[in-house]
């Protein structure tokens, strides 16, 4: 797992739309794929822990974010939607670990979406923030 602290790989809803909006409009310039993942964390009380695992688990190049008390994203740039799974499930996996070990505090339970970024649909982040909550 990598060891990064939430607070510095983890953006706020303002953060993040300017982050990702760059990165998405770099990926629209040169003509990359793009992925948004979505996750709802069903206890607010466990935001801290997953917030951690959050912001350890993706790659330098994706924006990562705490939009409201309870929902995140995460704007994979360069990634179709295979890679998007692959991440999704690595971060499912990390998220079973700390529940296993966890010592019968709170699992982290959520619900996740990943939507292919559509360049000829999406015209910027504000576009795939729109999409209805999970």
């Amino acid at each position: 797992m990598k060891t990064p602290s939430a607070s510095a790989a983890l953006s706020n809803r303002r953060g993040f739309i300017l982050l990702s909006q760059h990165a998405f409009g770099l990926c629209k310039r040169h003509k990359d794929q793009a992925s948004m993942i979505y996750l709802n964390l069903e206890d607010r009380k466990t935001a801290a822990a997953f917030a951690q695992l959050l912001g350890g688990n993706f790659r330098a190049s994706d924006v990562v974010g705490q939009l409201a008390e309870n929902e995140f994203a995460v704007f994979l740039s360069h990634a179709d939607q295979v890679s998007a799974d692959i991440s999704l499930r690595r971060f499912a996996n990390l998220v079973a670990d700390y529940n296993e070990s966890s010592g019968g505090q709170s699992p982290l339970t959520y619900r996740a979406d990943i939507e292919r970024v559509d360049f000829n649909h999406h015209q910027s982040i504000d576009d795939l923030l729109r999409r209805p909550a999970l």
